[in-house]
């Protein structure tokens, strides 16, 4: 049976074809628009994905102080929760027998001895070179980024960091940030943008600026609306993921209306191209029948062709979808010079299989019922 089927779909290759391009342009077109989607809210929300939505950041400026005491003594009362507060000393210019032909800007975040986690953004963790995601530094330590590091290399100079008058010891390297930036010349770097990690017992006395408490908790609802109420500055990666949600929910909702109207076309072009391939099959149906074939071995017959086509399409389309967002990630990467992700949920995937799947069996169904329409007697009497 399956022998016979391939050999008649080869016989009509030319029908099918017409059949395969109109499946080929309809899911090709519904893969390309899930995935492109899934992928655009994916790569939107990637910062994010594999940090827990436990993590959440308070802003204060210089009068706050009263509002930072109340948010704390808030936040000890519940359970679970930990915090520390972090500054920043921006515009610290490493200006001296070091560095003397680079101009290096170095932005210092003042944190306790010991943290559990440091966020430079939500979703944007601090790492250490070999992965250590918590970072302890003492008096007059400095940790410092990859750039950096690599700059005192070239100048011979690994141990110690003279900043702002401090000599400071390195005693740790930590990968670069999104915002490390550097630009390089033949002869060496004139600009960059480095980060660094002090002890707040270091620079006691210095001005400070964007203080922010880090805060882990379960309790972020609660948390959220407590900092809105002093009128503190708020966000967290609950709220990030929660609108991601929002969107996936969204993107669903437009996928299956898009889905129906791609599919109602779809079914509406395959009608009639099974007409006109049924119209050019006559003879053969009407020969068959009448050499003692039942209706049934005829429908398992065009049942069969039609399955096989159909579901090679449907592979071959998805394949091709594959393809074009490849297409696009390589646009990302080479033009854009961003890391883009192609990705496609299990919504997505559901969607796809369940439409593809019914229009495989429906219209194959349709097709082989057809087919036991042909009047054989009189098909022969008017050859």
């Amino acid at each position: 049976m399956l022998k016979e089927a391939l050999s008649q779909i080869w016989n009509h290759r030319k029908t099918y074809l017409l059949l395969s391009i109109t499946v080929l342009l309809t899911f090709t077109a519904i893969g390309v628009y899930m995935i492109l989607d899934d992928s655009i809210i994916f790569n939107k929300y990637k910062h994010i994905m594999h940090e827990s939505h436990y993590i959440s950041t308070a802003g204060f400026d210089r009068s706050d102080e009263a509002k930072e005491r109340l948010l704390k003594n808030k936040i000890e009362q519940m359970s679970d929760t930990h915090y520390y507060c972090t500054e920043q000393i921006q515009g610290i210019s490493l200006y001296d027998h070091q560095f003397e032909d680079a101009r290096i800007n170095l932005e210092v975040q003042v944190i306790p001895n010991h943290i559990w986690a440091y966020y430079w953004s939500l979703g944007e963790r601090a790492e250490m070179l070999d992965g250590e995601k918590s970072f302890s530094v003492g008096e007059n330590e400095i940790i410092i980024c990859k750039t950096l590091s690599d700059i005192m290399d070239q100048v011979g100079e690994k141990d110690y960091l003279d900043v702002a008058g401090k000599r400071l010891k390195v005693t740790g390297v930590m990968k670069d940030w999104s915002d490390t930036s550097a630009v390089m010349h033949d002869d060496g770097i004139d600009y960059c943008y480095v980060n660094a990690f002090v002890s707040e017992k270091t620079f006691r006395d210095w001005e400070k600026n964007n203080r922010t408490m880090i805060i882990y908790s379960p309790h972020q609802q609660e948390i959220e609306a407590y900092t809105r109420d002093l009128g503190l500055r708020y966000s967290s990666v609950y709220d990030e993921k929660e609108e991601m949600k929002k969107e996936i929910i969204r993107a669903i909702d437009s996928k299956m209306v898009i889905t129906i109207m791609l599919i109602l076309i779809l079914g509406i072009n395959m009608v009639g191209c099974y007409m006109n391939s049924l119209a050019k099959r006559k003879y053969e149906i009407a020969v068959k029948r009448a050499l003692g074939a039942s209706k049934m071995q005829i429908i398992k017959q065009f049942l069969l062709e039609s399955l096989i086509v159909f579901l090679s399409d449907i592979l071959l389309a998805f394949a091709i979808s594959m393809a074009i967002l490849g297409g696009v990630k390589i646009f990302y990467v080479w033009v854009m010079h961003d890391t883009w992700v192609i990705h496609i949920t299990a919504y997505s995937l559901l969607i796809y299989a369940i439409s593809a799947s019914f229009m495989a069996v429906y219209l194959s169904c349709l097709f082989s019922i057809l087919s036991t329409k042909v009047e054989v007697i009189q098909y022969i009497k008017a050859e």
